[in-house]
């Protein structure tokens, strides 16, 4: 049996025989209270809680630990697992003025993590121990988090401590994320895999804490297991040396199709996978797993940009306006498949302090459409983004990915460039862009440092992109950066500056970009989806899947006739239907 295995049982201890009775007088007296015992007694009480009873009736209840103390000696470890140095962030002032300079981040500290066992205990355990002020700091709130229990949370056991080692003992054996991608490093289908299952088994975490607690995690530090009982993701929130935000972001984004259910360790991932998956289930997880994965700016000059549309990049990775080519879908995407967003803002610094900062922005939308920006601070440097893309690009994304290598197969041809040919790049989002930098006039939005500059308050008023909706493709209109922004003391925006004006006072002049975003997939992720498309018994050079899927197809023709004119080179038609050495079917796997 276990040491640490409960056990009830009820100890009567005893007093002492009663005294002799007092001496008689008229009437006997009674009996004197009980000498007790004779003899010093110790008794050793091993429980987790014990109640005492007194015969007077009063009780004392001894205090419950949630967790176990472990003693050094019981202490038995293995391997070291992981091993992290703790960063702590600290403010560096202005001794004058005492405004914030910049964060420096200092090396405070080691984090060590063990697999391990306890004395006559069987089962596995994991030790992660850290020097004596780190453990002492972090003590407090493991133990508050570790009031929760939940699969998807790392359970605590108890902790040790000594002259030697402070530490925080967890129930299972456990991997880092780190470990668990380098084992599945080989295979990009087992990789976008796991990265979907740790992104649902986190959100799981998360859920259950905001359920249970009425508070978000993203800023408390966090660790991300991987528990080898459930081959799932756990968090330990309070214990790790980075905030659950940052780990969140890591993770792929979560697809709301439910996929076959496998250890994250699991042995032979890939062949299960191929197996098991579902050409709809496949499409997704490439899909969300990797949209946005690519992103550049297009020239100011550029008129119009329409999505969805797909591209080809120069040597240096950058986007040119007249390598895109529209891709229609009649039919397929409605009017409301477009969302125009709105104009965010983001304050920049010199100096990074955290990855952004929401700006001290106001803005309204007006009757006119444009949106009014206003300050409620003084910042020095404010981007300013509005998004425009389709509400159905997942959809697009699944439609491109079914079909991609039929297309760059057919590609290739047209421009004679089998050795040399760039990878496609499926554009299904575009922001424009706006960045305000008020340090080069030493201008304020509440007035300059000229002697005549207006005192009361300016307003910027930003543009609202202009999109069109043609035979299933949409076409957003790019006008001059001239034409994008206008400034006004009047609030409703009708009693406009002109430019010259604004420049006059001191105004600054707002400098606009367009950026274009989609999906292209790196060379091991078109491999993977012509593996698995030829394990399910089609050719990964035709358009048999999308096909089979019942999705719209890409008209070849267009896309040949746009490659050449691009290029200037011409050759003869890639005919659809050419006898292949390479006969496809399926292989026996599903």
């Amino acid at each position: 049996m276990s040491r640490f295995a409960i056990e009830s049982q009820t100890i009567n201890i005893h007093g002492g025989t009663g005294g002799n009775g007092g001496q008689a007088g008229e009437q006997g007296g009674c009996g004197g209270d009980g000498e007790g015992p004779q003899m010093a007694l110790h008794y050793d009480v091993h429980a987790e809680y014990f109640t005492v009873n007194n015969r007077i009736g009063t009780t004392a209840t001894q205090t419950r630990d949630n967790f176990r103390y472990v003693n050094l000696g019981d202490l038995i470890l293995y391997d070291e697992i992981d091993k992290q140095n703790v960063v702590e962030r600290r403010p560096i002032y202005h001794k004058k003025t005492g405004a914030l300079i910049r964060h420096v981040e200092l090396v405070v500290g080691t984090r060590r993590v063990y697999r391990a066992r306890i004395y006559k205990c069987q089962d596995p355990m994991t030790v992660i121990a850290y020097n004596d002020s780190e453990f002492e700091q972090r003590r407090a709130e493991v133990q508050k988090a570790q009031q929760y229990r939940h699969p998807s949370l790392a359970q605590l056991f108890g902790f040790t401590c000594s002259a030697g080692l402070n530490a925080f003992i967890y129930h299972d054996d456990i991997m880092t994320i780190s470990q668990i991608q380098k084992m599945h490093a080989q295979s990009t289908l087992a990789s976008l895999y796991i990265k979907d299952q740790m992104w649902q088994q986190f959100y799981a975490a998360q859920s259950y804490w905001k359920q249970n607690t009425g508070e978000d995690i993203d800023y408390l530090l966090g660790t991300a297991w991987i528990r080898l009982s459930t081959g799932k993701l756990c968090l330990d929130i309070g214990d790790g040396v980075e905030r659950c935000i940052d780990i969140w972001s890591s993770l792929a984004r979560h697809m709301s199709a439910e996929l076959p259910s496998f250890k994250l360790m699991e042995n032979e991932l890939h062949a299960k996978l191929l197996c098991a998956l579902k050409l709809n289930e496949f499409h997704a997880m490439v899909t969300f797993a990797s949209s946005h994965n690519s992103s550049g700016n297009l020239p100011s000059s550029t008129k119009t940009i329409t999505i969805p549309s797909i591209c080809i990049t120069d040597d240096r990775g950058d986007f040119q306006s007249h390598q895109l080519l529209t891709i229609s879908f009649p039919n397929h995407l409605p009017p409301n498949d477009i969302y125009v967003g709105h104009w965010n803002s983001y304050l920049l610094d010199n100096d990074y302090v955290g990855p952004w900062h929401s700006g001290p922005l106001h803005d309204e939308i007006m009757p006119t459409g444009w949106t009014r920006v206003e300050y409620l601070d003084n910042p020095e440097l404010l981007l300013l983004w509005m998004p425009v893309q389709l509400h159905g690009e997942n959809n697009v994304m699944k439609w491109w990915v079914s079909q991609r290598n039929y297309v760059c197969k057919h590609l290739q041809c047209a421009i004679g460039a089998e050795e040399d040919y760039q990878p496609l790049h499926l554009i299904t989002r575009i922001d424009f862009v706006c960045i305000l930098d008020t340090r080069l006039d030493s201008f304020t939005l509440q007035g300059t440092f000229m002697t005549n500059a207006p005192q009361h308050q300016v307003y910027l008023f930003l543009f609202l992109p202009q999109v069109e909706l043609l035979d299933g493709q949409f076409t957003i209109m790019n006008p001059d950066d001239s034409e994008k922004y206008y400034w006004a003391f009047d609030p409703t925006g009708l009693d406009r500056l002109t430019h010259e004006m604004a420049e006059d006072i001191g105004l600054p002049t707002p400098q606009f970009s367009v950026k274009i975003t989609g999906w292209r997939g790196n060379e091991s992720t078109l491999d993977m989806i012509r593996e698995f498309h030829a394990a399910k018994g089609f050719d990964p050079d035709s358009q048999d899947v999308a096909i089979a899927m019942g999705y719209p197809l890409v008209d070849i023709k267009d896309i040949q006739k746009w490659a050449r004119d691009l290029t200037g080179k011409h050759s003869a038609d890639c005919p659809d239907e050419e006898d292949y050495d390479e006969i496809y079917y399926s292989i026996g796997l599903c």
